[in-house]
């Protein structure tokens, strides 16, 4: 393969003819398709289209600024998206089908955490393992049993503060 220079490649006559893309229809591209012995005959029916970036954002009456800001990426990254400046990677392109589908639920997990004290966070996690017990177990846990659980609590605070955990005899 040569290697060329990009001005060398700007001065350069295109190959392509625009002409004859242009007067292409969709006829001619399923026949060309038919025709080739290598393409699947059928369109796959699992294919997912990815919405644009631009008409995900209009769909749900957003800004620019406000999508941004949702997402924790800055604006002039969200334009390149729009604006086909840059390409989409995987891991964009699958972030923005997981908000177009449930957008509720994906702004809400990316929402920046509220800063609470280490308190507050014991007694959600309290809360939280209490509802994971319930469902496990299938039975009802008295909150009252596990607030005095010195265990639980001494537990919970060395994992919040991530220090190493040491067995109780």
């Amino acid at each position: 393969m040569a290697r060329i220079s990009l001005s060398e490649l700007r001065t350069r006559a295109s190959t392509v003819d625009r002409a004859k893309v242009d007067a292409t229809t969709e006829t001619d591209i399923l026949a060309q398709r038919l025709s080739d012995p290598d393409a699947p005959s059928e369109m796959p029916t699992d294919a997912q289209t990815v919405e644009p970036p631009k008409a995900l954002r209009v769909r749900l009456g957003m800004t620019q600024s406000e999508i941004a800001a949702a997402l924790g990426i800055p604006v002039g990254t969200w334009r390149n998206w729009e604006q086909g400046r840059v390409r989409l990677d995987p891991t964009a392109n699958a972030l923005l089908r997981i908000i177009s589908r449930e957008p509720t639920i994906a702004f809400a997990v990316l929402a920046p955490a509220a800063s609470i004290s280490v308190d507050e966070e014991i007694a959600v996690t309290s809360q939280r393992l209490m509802e994971l017990i319930e469902l496990q177990s299938g039975r009802q846990i008295d909150p009252e049993d596990v607030a005095a659980s010195v265990a639980t609590q001494e537990l919970l605070q060395r994992v919040m503060a991530g220090l190493p955990q040491t067995r109780h005899g």
